[in-house]
């Protein structure tokens, strides 16, 4: 086994074990509109988009989400970015396009306690637009509940790691510590 399937793997098994401790997995799809620059400036302009957005759900999950009591309580989120793989159904054009098809899966773990009153999918699609929209470069969020084979489904979320092309720097995990955060 590679050190990228290494990687992988203990991310898998990481959310195998939070979701053993009740917190909810999803299936985390980002797209985006064209980005202009290198790999590296539209991967960076991708996470932020993330990072944004992680941001704005959290301060739904927790009334204090910089507090450090309540770092426990906040969603973590982990994800990848990714090309599609060849496929028989090969979906749509414009997401096999745009961007030479890079988009970012994930898996967003939500905490057992939480102040939002929504499932994350129902949260995510009543507010579509203000996480993406004209004056955004994310152009979609899809949530999907993770309801069997959570380490199978991670796995896919985060199939990007093995792939060459991908840096496994350029995996995201939030939130961030606060040591990465200064």
């Amino acid at each position: 086994m590679g050190n990228r399937e290494k990687i992988r793997e203990g991310y898998c098994q990481m959310v195998d074990e939070w979701v053993g401790r009740g917190w909810e997995p999803w299936l985390l799809t980002f797209t985006y509109k064209q980005l202009d620059g290198s790999p590296a400036i539209v991967i960076s302009r991708m996470k932020s988009e993330i990072e944004r957005t992680f941001a704005s759900v959290t301060t739904r999950v927790v009334r204090r989400p910089n507090s450090p009591s309540q770092f426990k309580n906040l969603p973590i989120w982990i994800c990848s970015p990714d090309y599609p793989v060849y496929k028989r159904d090969k979906g749509s054009f414009r997401d096999n396009a745009v961007n030479d098809g890079l988009h970012f899966h994930g898996v967003g773990l939500m905490p057992p306690v939480s102040r939002m009153t929504e499932s994350l999918e129902d949260h995510i699609d009543n507010y579509q637009t203000m996480y993406s929209g004209a004056h955004r470069d994310l152009f979609r969020v899809h949530v999907q509940a993770i309801e069997d084979e959570v380490a199978e489904v991670a796995g896919y979320a985060l199939k990007g790691i093995e792939n060459p092309r991908i840096n496994p720097d350029d995996v995201l995990i939030l939130p961030r510590t606060r040591s990465e955060m200064r």
